[in-house]
């Protein structure tokens, strides 16, 4: 599993795909990409991989990507909330276990934002991420967590987001 913030996808194409031709992530998450529309899935690694993006259609900037290889079976998870900046799959990793990784973009208050904008964005953001705590078992959540108004902890205090983990293969292989 890998994850990185890319500050606009198109400029980071070349890097991202020499990252994902060595290190051969089984997921990756992807924050600000500043996609405007989607990408063609042959520009990531030939096709390899499955892409679910969720870009910003009020404003430029942000957006977030998922990509799971196409060898694994994964099922884009719905993103009704709003101007929520999540996007997220079911993925059956290898050994059949069942984890849902999640990408979220929770940025800063800037002026770019009037403030009516950014709490509904914040509002949205939180109730996907308490949908996403209260149903899914098993959650890797990843992103850019820059955002003081949601809590990026559980009611145990658990930190929900995971860092260090190589693939599906050895997050299963660590945890079991």
């Amino acid at each position: 599993m890998a994850y990185t913030n890319v500050n606009g996808l198109q400029s980071a194409l070349v890097e991202i795909n020499d990252y994902l031709r060595v290190e051969r992530s089984d997921v990756m998450g992807i924050t600000e990409t500043k996609l405007t529309e989607v990408i063609e899935e042959n520009k990531i690694r030939e096709g390899e991989y499955n892409i679910w993006v969720r870009n910003r259609a009020e404003k430029q900037g942000g957006s977030v990507m998922l990509l799971v290889k196409k060898d694994l079976v994964a099922y884009e998870l719905r993103n009704d909330y709003g101007l929520a900046e999540v996007v997220g799959a079911e993925v059956v990793c290898r050994g059949g276990v069942k984890r849902d990784f999640v990408v979220v973009y929770a940025l800063p208050k800037t002026n770019s934002w009037n403030t009516e904008d950014f709490k509904k964005k914040m509002e949205d953001t939180k109730r996907w991420k308490e949908y996403l705590m209260e149903t899914k078992e098993k959650l890797v959540m990843m992103g850019d967590f820059n955002s003081k108004e949601v809590k990026w902890d559980d009611s145990d205090g658990m930190v929900v987001k995971i860092h260090g983990v190589e693939s599906c293969y050895e997050w299963q292989w660590k945890t079991h």
